[in-house]
């Protein structure tokens, strides 16, 4: 049964009272809102004008894959958009600019991903908006930090995830013979993550010691140093006492086993369990003490994995989780993009839920997955058709009113 977000539903999250304005587009900075919205702040998502163009707004809006059932209101938009409310300002006008003005007074956080040039000549330069707020916290997310040589580069998901190393990280692990992307827009999610806790920290800063001030989310340092995290491995003292990369990564063993009917996904992580489950798969419990499969090291599964495949033929993948699972070993079915929304755990847990769409109907959106036992996070807004409360914000500006219901 879908859900009815009802128009005076309350923000319950944790960020209850916070405006942030919000001046992003396609996917690192409005996961990052998003996230803000859901733990209960008052996302305003400023958007260009000229819909008669399909330029307008955030680009994500008309980027549909898949049929859209609302012009606008793509899917991939719609899982990055809830809990805002959308303002349709033309920032080059003078009417719009004034209206901005206004909205930036009310802001606790100004947030956006536009490169540092193009904000300057739209008078939001961090010294132009702490000039209108001095109060307000000023988020740039920039593709690289200002600082460096590739400051004012654009940047883009596939080129951050080549420069980071992460794209390297499939040849050089054997997958395959060049260089790939991850399917998956890795660099925006995950800056997107650092991003909305650097919001955060930043509110939590300006509460505790008063102080506002100027934060740089930049994509390539932040996946950078999500990447190399592991794989500084023998490059962390100096002088070097080896090489990078986290050897067990790279790995030709390091994959799901193959059972009778496909694979299933085991990592054990000391002795008692590798021990249950050697016992499970009837292999010899000498095995643990034989220097050709255990080493001081670890075990070899360059050595042990034929021996383990070759029992695992026995079963198939359900029935070798099962009994793992009895046994209590850490394992999981290796699940397909269709497995995961039927996951009895998801299910049972409520991540997807449906709810109603006034002009759509029915859409599948996932949760905030973090539980608050107290102030939870909560779905308030359906994802905003483009300037849906542009006239809604404005009487507010001009009331000297900011919304905190």
């Amino acid at each position: 049964m879908s859900k009815t977000v009802e128009a005076s539903a309350a923000r319950t999250g944790p960020l209850a009272g916070v405006r942030v304005i919000d001046h992003t587009s396609i996917l690192f900075g409005p996961y990052a809102t998003q996230i803000l919205g859901d733990l209960g702040a008052d996302v305003v998502k400023v958007e260009a004008t000229g819909r008669e163009t399909r330029n307008a707004g955030d680009a994500w809006r008309w980027l549909a894959p898949t049929q859209s059932r609302v012009d606008g209101l793509g899917p991939l938009f719609m899982m990055a958009n809830r809990n805002k409310r959308s303002v349709e300002l033309d920032l080059r006008s003078p009417e719009g600019a004034s209206a901005m003005r206004d909205l930036l007074r009310t802001g606790d956080v100004f947030v956006s991903n536009v490169r540092a040039p193009a904000l300057e000549r739209l008078g939001l330069s961090y010294e132009a908006v702490r000039q209108i707020n001095p109060d307000i916290i000023y988020v740039h997310g920039a593709g690289y930090g200002s600082d460096g040589p590739y400051a004012e580069r654009p940047a883009f998901d596939d080129v951050i995830q080549a420069a980071s190393g992460v794209s390297g990280l499939l040849a050089r692990s054997g997958e395959r013979a060049d260089p790939g992307y991850f399917p998956s827009v890795l660099a925006d999610k995950i800056s997107g993550l650092f991003l909305a806790q650097a919001i955060s920290a930043a509110l939590y800063c300006r509460l505790a010691q008063g102080i506002a001030q100027f934060v740089e989310v930049p994509m390539f340092e932040c996946l950078a140093s999500f990447n190399m995290l592991e794989h500084m491995f023998g490059e962390v003292w100096q002088p070097p006492t080896g090489a990078l990369g986290y050897p067990r990564m790279f790995a030709p063993e390091r994959r799901p086993m193959r059972t009778a009917d496909g694979s299933i996904a085991v990592l054990l992580y000391d002795m008692p369990q590798w021990r249950r489950f050697l016992q499970l798969l009837g292999v010899p419990e000498a095995t643990l003490s034989n220097a050709q499969y255990f080493t001081k090291q670890g075990p070899n599964l360059a050595a042990l994995l034929p021996i383990l495949e070759e029992a695992l033929q026995s079963a198939t993948a359900e029935e070798w989780f099962v009994r793992m699972v009895a046994a209590d070993l850490p394992v999981s079915k290796v699940n397909e993009l269709e497995d995961v929304l039927a996951d009895p755990h998801l299910k049972a847990v409520n991540l997807f839920e449906t709810f109603h769409h006034p002009q759509g109907g029915d859409y599948t959106s996932i949760r905030h997955p973090v539980r608050y036992s107290v102030t939870p996070a909560n779905v308030h807004r359906n994802p905003p058709r483009l300037g849906e409360h542009t006239a809604e914000v404005l009487a507010e500006l001009e009331a000297g009113v900011k919304a905190r219901s």
